[in-house]
């Protein structure tokens, strides 16, 4: 590719009805895990799962996108974006519809859930790897948390009246649309392709890498646990519906300004302490909203718990990026964050008793303290093979 090709195409790459459409097209692979406790409790409810049944769903579109996004990293930057975009929006689409016919059957849904979860994980990793190429990434990252916590706020205060009324296959409705909406986007403005780059990942030290890598899969274990699980946790407080839904929303808000934080913030004062600070506090937050303080300790548990998750996750893909210089590394953390949000449901559900959600609380706590031993470990690695 010579010059001009190359100035060409980066005008392409960074166009705003480029990055608009794959924020769009991001959004209808990341959708159902922003209404994650939503979609959970009112399946559940729906279908009068038990709890094992019930950590079976919350983890069926997250497996899902484990396997869409670990094989993007042989595809994704040798095909067609723009075809690609479309097909796994239609895919979406179609599994969304199955789900909502065949929403009877428990295992036939699950496997559903699942072939849309693929579809999910492969739109995410195709809006990852445009905006790899882009000139400005981390802008266009935080515009795209910018989404979803818009997406957070207005789906988890409104869409439950909505459930009330036709029940679960409400989230799967408001999904659909929003594909819709990605299809004309995508078809109209999302770029073909991208920079030439190479596909597939090579090994790589495990001293620091590893050591991050393992500590970014626990990260993701005790935040998706936890997530999973919130609604159910604030209905076994006693709390309704309308309370627990304005108070998941307002968390989105934490979420943002989590971020936000730590991109003003940055290294000014490393990474260990903003570590520390997460996993410390998290395991604090989750005291907080089990300690039964009512609404008020129900809302502050949950804005404070995703304020520190979104604290937490830059620092964890720094040391990524520093423990492995040739950035293969951080090509994991996608199918990391599926299969740690996916699997923890099911580790939780095997210690749910009844209507008891205690379990959620020990296994995010210990799973947190577990992640940030292992990421200071990594950073005390780095120092030592002079990566830092």
């Amino acid at each position: 590719m010579n010059e001009m090709e190359l100035s060409q195409q980066n005008k392409i790459l960074n166009a705003p009805q480029s990055i608009i459409a794959s924020i769009i097209l991001g959004l209808g692979g990341i959708f159902m895990f922003i209404l994650l406790p939503l979609f959970v409790n009112a399946i559940s409810t729906d279908l009068a799962l038990n709890s094992r049944q019930v950590g079976y769903l919350a983890s069926a579109d997250l497996f899902g996108f484990f396997l869409g996004s670990i094989s993007s990293l042989w595809w994704a930057r040798k095909v067609n974006w723009r075809v690609s975009g479309l097909i796994v929006l239609a895919m979406i689409i179609l599994m969304n519809a199955l789900s909502i016919r065949m929403m009877g059957d428990i295992n036939l849904f699950l496997f559903l859930r699942v072939l849309a979860g693929i579809g999910q994980g492969a739109a995410v990793s195709i809006y990852s790897a445009h905006i790899g190429d882009t000139q400005k990434p981390e802008r266009y990252y935080a515009n795209f948390l910018i989404a979803q916590t818009i997406i957070g706020v207005i789906g988890l205060y409104f869409l439950p009246a909505w459930i009330a009324q036709i029940g679960g296959k409400a989230i799967l409705w408001v999904h659909i649309g929003l594909c819709l909406i990605g299809v004309v986007s995508v078809g109209a403005s999302l770029p073909r392709r991208g920079l030439s780059r190479g596909t597939g990942f090579k090994s790589f030290s495990l001293s620091a890498s590893g050591l991050a890598l393992l500590g970014l899969l626990l990260f993701f274990i005790a935040q998706g646990g936890t997530w999973a699980y919130m609604q159910k946790i604030g209905s076994s407080l006693g709390l309704s519906d309308k309370w627990i839904g304005m108070s998941l929303s307002l968390s989105m808000i934490g979420a943002f300004l989590g971020a936000s934080s730590a991109a003003i913030i940055a290294t000014k004062y490393g990474r260990k302490l903003p570590l520390i600070l997460v996993g410390l506090g998290q395991p604090l937050c989750l005291l907080l909203i089990f300690m039964n303080l009512g609404t008020i300790g129900f809302l502050i548990g949950s804005i404070a718990f995703l304020f520190l998750w979104n604290v937490g996750i830059p620092y964890i893909m720094g040391i990524l990026i520093g423990a492995d210089q040739s950035g293969q590394s951080i090509l994991l953390a996608n199918p990391l964050f599926a299969l740690g949000v996916s699997i923890a449901p099911i580790i939780i559900s095997q210690f749910v008793i009844s209507k008891n959600y205690t379990s959620v609380g020990w296994v995010g706590a210990i799973a947190m303290l577990a992640s940030v031993s292992l990421l200071l470990i990594a950073i005390k690695n780095m120092k030592n093979e002079g990566k830092e």
